[in-house]
């Protein structure tokens, strides 16, 4: 049954100890239960403390951006402090700045097979950034954006908003490692097409899927 794979994909991801997942499952079920959270049948109290516990999600992100956390000290563990105390830096003072570095893998920088010392690049945008400079950012920016408004136009159903709240946990997890749009990355040959079919298909034919797959459930 499915439900005996979702318990063991989880027990997985609880295994792995990985802070990455961990948070970005709860990006996926924190923007589910958050948009469109009027046109759920739940109870009103439920429907109040979901509210109430994305106030206190928004707010502590404001606390944040206004008192600061010394982020070298949480990152530390995992070395993705590096990013910002020699990638950026480095690509900065370049000259390379539009261009970027060069579009090579974050394994041929990490192990210094380029003839830059930036290490691993383990932020999926800064990588973009580096590597392939202010146009070739724009480019993958402009992408996100345009899946971003194609998706979130088709969260109004269960299929829809289902599959917008994958990609925004999709979009959460290259803060922490270089997969978006990534050929390496084995999720990009499942999420991009899910994706693609999301918004190229009409609002009855998702249903119908989603219904056949509650079915099998």
């Amino acid at each position: 049954p499915i439900w005996m794979a979702r318990v063991l994909a989880f027990v997985m991801l609880l295994c792995s100890a990985s802070r990455s997942s961990l948070t970005s499952l709860a990006v996926f079920i924190i923007v589910y239960y958050s948009i469109g959270i009027d046109e759920f049948d739940l109870s009103p109290k439920l429907k109040m403390f979901i509210k109430i516990v994305r106030f206190i999600l928004l707010a502590f992100l404001i606390l944040i951006a206004l008192f600061g956390i010394d982020w070298n000290e949480i990152l530390i563990e995992s070395q993705r402090a590096l990013v910002f105390d020699h990638a950026l830096p480095l690509f900065l003072r370049s000259g390379r700045i539009l261009l970027g570095l060069g579009f090579a893998s974050n394994t041929a920088y990490g192990t210094g097979e380029t003839p830059y010392t930036t290490y691993w690049i383990d932020n999926g945008y800064i990588y973009y950034l580096i590597t392939s400079g202010i146009l070739g950012f724009a480019f993958i920016a402009s992408v996100i954006c345009i899946l971003f408004y194609e998706l979130y136009k088709r969260h109004k159903d269960a299929f829809g908003r289902y599959v917008f709240s994958i990609f925004m946990m999709y979009l959460y997890g290259s803060l922490f490692e270089v997969t978006i749009f990534m050929s390496g990355a084995i999720i990009n040959y499942i999420y991009l097409p899910l994706f693609i079919v999301t918004i190229s298909f009409q609002p009855e034919w998702r249903k119908n899927i989603y219904a056949i797959a509650n079915q099998k459930d």
